[in-house]
């Protein structure tokens, strides 16, 4: 069985190389058919785990089974490696999901009290499951039934507040959340919730009180780097470009294989006159990624800037065969 879905991974990593490569029309339809194929079979997938799911419930009510409720080592690493927040719940989950029963666990299991009603356990797995897959309003659903059961579960109400979010519940979310500060002094957990409740109100165009949590994100998790690119994203857009400068100079630190990082960095830079360094940060860039055309034509707008036309003339062609290359 697991022999399928590497298979099915390592079908999607050719059909990318494929696809990032220059192919013909008639073989880009053929790899987009291959593509739907892959995700029927998925699908159905995901419809026997809900079966199995819904079985293993049964046979624990008629048997009055409790089956050991940790979930595995790893859980969500893979898929959601890439994904900070996603990084940064999996921590929190598996510390409240996986606590050893010592006398040096007891402070977190206060603060983490564990659902004592097997309702609850099943609903707030299920959620997970279904938050894995992408499927909000299912999650939402069944962390909805978790907080309603046991109210004063901490991680119930951040779970239901950050789905809710990602579903663009905007008011549900902001309450959980808000109500999770209020709940509990972690200062991942509130990291995790600043830099929410800042993608919250950026989506509602709120972009001052947004910065202000994304800075007090910054402030509970200094090594957060989503939430120092959102600080400074947000700062670009209000045109504040010292300000996200300095805050692409700090999450560059954290992550100084990005080339979007350095990408606006070099804008940040343009902004202020300081078109050296813009070009400094450009060509770094231009380094970690080649095929960008927009980083190459922002080159040829900086060399052209600092009058090196031979420069500038080499990257505007680049660019020009980068979009070539595209259609």
């Amino acid at each position: 069985m697991f022999s399928t879905f590497t298979a099915i991974f390592e079908a999607l990593a050719a059909i990318e190389d494929e696809l990032s490569a220059d192919t013909t029309s008639s073989r880009r339809d053929q790899l987009v058919d291959t593509l739907l194929s892959l995700r029927n079979t998925m699908d159905k997938c995901i419809q026997f785990w809900f079966k199995f799911e819904e079985r293993i419930n049964e046979i624990q009510e008629r048997y009055s089974i409790a089956l050991p409720d940790i979930l595995p080592p790893g859980f969500g690493k893979e898929i959601n490696e890439q994904e900070a927040e996603s990084a940064e719940l999996e921590s929190i989950v598996n510390m409240y999901m996986d606590m050893p029963a010592d006398l040096e666990a007891r402070e977190v299991t206060a603060e983490y009290p564990r659902p004592s009603n097997q309702i609850v356990i099943n609903s707030f797995r299920k959620g997970l499951g279904f938050w894995e897959l992408t499927m909000l309003k299912e999650a939402v659903a069944e962390f909805n039934k978790v907080v309603e059961e046991e109210p004063n579960l901490t991680l119930g109400h951040l779970c239901l507040g950050l789905s809710s979010a990602q579903l663009g519940k905007a008011e549900e979310a902001f309450r959980e959340l808000k109500l999770v500060l209020a709940l509990d002094q972690n200062k991942s957990v509130q990291a995790l919730v600043f830099n929410t409740l800042g993608i919250i109100l950026t989506e509602k165009e709120h972009y001052r009180q947004a910065r202000h949590f994304f800075e007090k994100a910054t402030e509970a998790a200094p090594d957060m780097s989503e939430a120092w690119f959102n600080l400074a994203a947000i700062s670009y857009n209000m045109q504040e470009y010292q300000k996200a400068e300095e805050a692409f100079e700090k999450v560059k630190k954290l992550a100084p294989d990005d080339w979007e990082i350095e990408l606006h960095l070099g804008r940040s830079r343009v902004y202020q006159g300081d078109y050296k360094k813009a070009a400094e940060a450009l060509q770094r860039a231009y380094g970690l990624n080649p095929r960008e055309p927009i980083i190459t034509f922002e080159l040829g707008l900086i060399y052209r800037i600092l009058e090196k036309k031979v420069c500038a003339r080499r990257f505007f062609l680049a660019t020009l065969k980068l979009l070539e290359a595209k259609r």
